[in-house]
């Protein structure tokens, strides 16, 4: 061991707090999958146990210990020791006490969206709220108060930077959106006849596995909101959602959970069980999902490849739809309701509305009980309609029950950094659109997991962005992404 390498007892510690995170993530799993919904009261407590071992073990005096005159050049080093800066910050009560939240308020949201009731859940965001304004306050922040709760999910990012890649984003999109629209209908009715539920299954396991995912190593479920997990190191698990009436929910929605899972399971072996084995950034493991779900899955030249063999499983609905129309309505544009099937133009505007509530509501410019309004308001000036419940609305995702604010910024981010890195694969892989029809992923998946996902988390977002295109993240290689593949698609 040289003097710049992590100590073994530092190496012990963290492999223990990774530990103690897999188990509790085992416990979500198994709450958003299987529990019974009266179990919620002792899986909070067991939730709530383990956070506060594991932040006695990131923030506790041994860490610090350990970490002291510790040469942050290494990467391990330098993720614990940021890791540890903000635990430390955090009172073990809060830490708990927002577990305990987080996991009866996850309920509660569903529940309430299951019944469209938003007062039903305000009174268990309203203390979320509170706990988060703590939190973001014990961190604390320069600027924003949001920026202490981004730089948990976007490392060294500000919201000054999301706010200026953000406004260049909408200026695009409102921009193609508005000439898209314009333009043509799109006939998709026949993506909503019946789909039976076991072609669907089949279907989305075939692709999954074409993909490149290790079933040894990972499992599908379902859930209300689809999700990947690591509860352990070669335990990587996905959940979708069926619907026999919507086709592309469950396809795309399995494409998205399977390009997480990749990265997952394309971290370098040294880094998994360590800190370093997750993702660089929230925003880039989402590019990752959205390349696969986008870029790739809804390129013609993935459905060259799978086409047949959809026609072959749903011939009743497919045999006589020829291949240009199921391209085009598979990429249709339309605004809607729910962001997680929005089409990638009005993808980012979903984002944008989520966004400034967020600011709004952890500033207190906005009182819960004004949030269905404004959500609605936000969402005709962005989207151009109203949703018609709560449950479409302001109810539609899992996040803010989750605690997790400062986390939707990533979703957008991912479609920046996904456009910049997969500019420069095409560029080094010239033949890759034959290489995607033959049903070669390998080949995709060979390049992402040797510039992406072996490094894990040891290089930052802007390092790897650097390393991999030789910039940082840039908004004009997602607008131009865009207008190439719709100005084909629509005519433009």
């Amino acid at each position: 061991m040289t003097h710049n390498e992590p100590s073994a007892q530092l190496q012990n510690l963290d492999r223990e707090i990774r530990n103690l995170d897999s188990i509790a993530q085992l416990l979500s799993w198994d709450q958003e999958t299987g529990m019974p919904p009266k179990a919620v009261t002792g899986r909070a407590e067991q939730i709530s146990l383990i956070e506060g071992m594991v932040h006695d073990r990131v923030a506790g005096e041994e860490m610090a210990s350990l970490l002291e005159g510790a040469d942050t050049s290494d990467p391990l080093i330098r993720m614990l020791r940021r890791e540890h800066d903000r635990a430390v910050k955090l009172p073990r009560r809060l830490v708990t006490e927002l577990a305990r939240q987080q996991t009866t308020g996850q309920l509660a949201w569903r529940h309430a969206k299951q019944e469209n009731n938003y007062e039903a859940f305000r009174p268990y965001l309203e203390e979320l709220l509170k706990l988060t304004r703590e939190k973001a306050d014990a961190i604390g922040w320069e600027d924003d108060r949001y920026d202490a709760l981004l730089d948990e999910y976007e490392p060294w990012m500000k919201s000054s930077t999301v706010d200026r890649l953000f406004d260049e984003m909408g200026s695009s999109l409102s921009s193609l959106l508005d000439r898209i629209l314009d333009k043509k209908a799109v006939d998709d009715s026949f993506l909503f006849l019946h789909y039976p539920e076991e072609g669907q299954r089949l279907f989305s396991r075939e692709v999954s596995e074409a993909m490149g995912f290790d079933f040894a190593r990972g499992a599908i479920a379902e859930s209300v909101h689809p999700f990947t997990i690591r509860p352990g190191d070669d335990d990587i698990r996905i959940t979708t959602k069926y619907d026999e009436g919507a086709f592309k929910t469950a396809i795309f929605g399995t494409i998205h959970e399977t390009g997480h899972a990749l990265y997952e399971q394309g971290v370098a072996p040294s880094y998994v069980g360590t800190i370093l084995g997750q993702g660089s950034s929230h925003g880039i493991h989402e590019s990752q999902s959205r390349t696969w779900e986008n870029i790739i899955g809804r390129g013609a030249a993935f459905w060259r490849y799978f086409y047949p063999r959809l026609q072959n499983i749903f011939p009743e609905n497919l045999s006589s739809v020829p291949f240009e129309r199921f391209l085009l309505a598979v990429n249709k544009v339309k605004p809607s309701d729910i962001r997680t099937e929005a089409d990638e133009v009005t993808y980012g505007l979903h984002i944008v509305l989520r966004y400034r509530l967020e600011r709004k509501m952890l500033s207190g410019d906005l009182p819960l009980r004004d949030l269905p309004e404004a959500w609605n308001a936000l969402s005709e000036e962005l989207l151009g309609f109203r949703p018609e419940t709560d449950a479409v609305g302001v109810l539609q995702d899992t996040h803010w029950s989750g605690g997790a604010f400062g986390y939707f910024p990533t979703y957008a981010l991912g479609n920046l950094y996904g456009a910049q890195i997969f500019a420069a694969l095409r560029k080094e892989v010239s033949d890759l659109d034959a290489q995607i029809a033959a049903g070669h992923f390998h080949v995709p998946l060979s390049w992402l997991t040797e510039k992406v996902y072996r490094h894990g988390a040891a290089r930052t977002a802007n390092e790897l962005m650097t390393s991999v295109t030789g910039e940082p993240v840039q908004a004009s290689y997602f607008a131009r992404y865009l207008e190439e593949k719709y100005t084909g698609l629509y005519g433009l």
